[in-house]
């Protein structure tokens, strides 16, 4: 049909309604010069989180709070 346009619908199933996210991630990340930087992150339900980053063998870690948002179509943060 001439002039007809699809739309895109989207599954109503994303990351944010999908998986169980809140909670903390722990890691190492690689660093230039020094043996690593060590983070944790906490996401909470309500939208805020927790960071923490420590540059190994440099001395005391980095925190930071704050809030987040999700895309609109809830697949990331």
């Amino acid at each position: 049909m001439v002039g007809k346009q699809d739309s895109i619908s989207y599954d109503e199933h994303n990351t944010k309604n999908s998986v169980d996210w809140a909670g903390t991630y722990e890691g190492t990340l690689p660093c230039a010069d020094c043996t690593g930087i060590h983070v944790i992150l906490t996401l909470n339900m309500d939208g805020t989180y927790e960071k923490s980053e420590e540059y190994l063998e440099k001395g005391k870690p980095f925190k930071e709070t704050g809030t987040f948002t999700w895309t609109p179509d809830g697949g990331s943060i």
